[in-house]
C-alpha cells in the first residue's frame, strides 16, 4: 500500500523533519500531526505508516495516544466552560430582575407622599 503524498514532497519533508537531539531523533509537532492524520486514515495501518515515514510503530502509537489525551482534555475544558456560562447566564438573569425591582421601588418611594 502506498500512502498519500503531499504533492510529491512528502519524502523531502520527512528528511527535513528528522533531527538529532542529544542522540535522539526529534520530530516537529507538524510532522507528528501529519503522521497521526495518516495513521487514522481508513486502510492505513500504524506499521505501514511507520515504515513509510521511517519511525517506529511505538512512536506513532504514542503520538496517537497523546493526541487523544489532548482532545479529551479540550473536550473536558469545553464542557466546564459551557457549564460556567450557564451559571453566569442564570446569575445575570437574577441580577437583572433584582435591578428592575429596585428601580421600581426607587421610583415608588421617590414620589411625593400626599
Amino acid at each position: 500500500m502506498t500512502l498519500p503524498t503531499n504533492s510529491g514532497h512528502f519524502a523531502a519533508m520527512i528528511m527535513v523533519e528528522k533531527e538529532l537531539f542529544m542522540g535522539r531523533r526529534f520530530f516537529s509537532d507538524e510532522f507528528r500531526q501529519r503522521a497521526v492524520r495518516l495513521a487514522r486514515q481508513p486502510g492505513c495501518s500504524i506499521g505501514s505508516v511507520a515504515a513509510e515515514l521511517g519511525v517506529t510503530p511505538a512512536s506513532i502509537r504514542n503520538w496517537l495516544r497523546a493526541q487523544d489525551v489532548a482532545s479529551s482534555a479540550t473536550a473536558t475544558a469545553h464542557a466546564a466552560l459551557t457549564a460556567q456560562i450557564r451559571l453566569l447566564q442564570a446569575e445575570n438573569q437574577r441580577l437583572s430582575m433584582e435591578y428592575e425591582i429596585l428601580k421600581k421601588a426607587t421610583e415608588f418611594f421617590s414620589k411625593p407622599q400626599p
